[in-house]
């Protein structure tokens, strides 16, 4: 390595051979992460307690020892961070240790999880904190859904995805969401009749639609139909007759108005107030 990369590389070893071997190992899964984390998740990741760490202790301890950085969020929240050349330097002893499958998978899971716990706030009333949330967490989230597709975990990556694409669309990235959905329905592992896979196309249509791609979206919405028709899940089966209705009402009002009508049977058969309430609407305007 050049002198400037060898000088760097030695004065992180310097302050890594502070540590003892329980802080070393909470180092190395802590190198998991990209672009920060928090409290909670470095407990959810790292698992310190199995290497008879408290969490604060553990990261207080590196911060201490130049290793971890401390940024603050928000008033109410602390996230930690790693320049990139420590992250490097960590992710070599995460390998050296054994630990980086289950590290990276517990990481995955972490996130992929906080992505679906994400979904009904990103049209709710505290849509913005989420939003925000999401935005910290991206590379994280990004992370977790290579992990899912290297590791063939298709209902993960798909039910995940689902999840994310109204925030993809809030927050500018529709294009990056587009390619996600391109891949993760691609997945040989991801082509079986299931709700994962109903969700993904749902989520795919919705960021075509934001994009003007009228045929891609009726093409997501359509087998997202044909899935939901098979599962026999009602409330499922209308909100994805709804999703389809607007893409048909562009040319067959009257073929839309039929979705709508069975969409509407269908909430109130699943007894889904705000599911009548938004078919109602839309039959209402379409009246008018």
């Amino acid at each position: 390595m050049p002198e400037r990369q060898r000088t760097l590389r030695n004065a992180i070893a310097w302050s890594y051979d502070f540590l003892d071997v329980a802080e070393e190992r909470l180092f190395a899964r802590l190198s998991a992460f990209t672009g920060g984390w928090t409290l909670e998740s470095a407990e959810a990741v790292c698992a310190p307690k199995e290497l008879g760490l408290d969490a604060l202790d553990g990261v207080t301890s590196l911060v201490a020892k130049s290793l971890v950085r401390t940024t603050q969020a928000d008033e109410d929240l602390v996230r930690f961070s790693m320049l990139e050349t420590i992250r490097e330097f960590g992710l070599e002893q995460l390998h050296a240790f054994g630990d980086t499958d289950v590290t990276r998978r517990r990481h995955a899971e972490h996130f992929l999880d906080l992505a679906l716990e994400a979904e009904p706030h990103l049209t709710a009333e505290d849509q913005g904190e989420w939003l925000d949330r999401c935005d910290q967490e991206h590379p994280n989230i990004r992370a977790a859904l290579r992990w899912a597709i290297e590791a063939r975990d298709a209902d993960r990556a798909q039910a995940a995805a689902g999840a994310l694409w109204r925030f993809w669309h809030q927050r500018g990235h529709l294009d990056e969401g587009r390619r996600w959905f391109r891949e993760i329905l691609a997945m040989p592992s991801g082509q079986g009749r299931t709700l994962a896979r109903a969700k993904a196309l749902i989520g795919a249509g919705g960021v075509a639609w934001w994009q003007k791609d009228r045929e891609a979206t009726g093409d997501f919405y359509d087998e997202a139909v044909a899935i939901e028709r098979e599962l026999g899940d009602p409330e499922r089966t209308a909100e994805a007759l709804y999703n389809l209705a607007f893409v048909v009402a562009g040319e067959k009002i009257d073929a839309a108005a039929h979705l709508l009508e069975e969409s509407l049977e269908l909430f109130r058969e699943a007894g889904s107030e705000s599911g009548v309430a938004q078919v109602l609407s839309m039959l209402v305007i379409r009246d008018a």
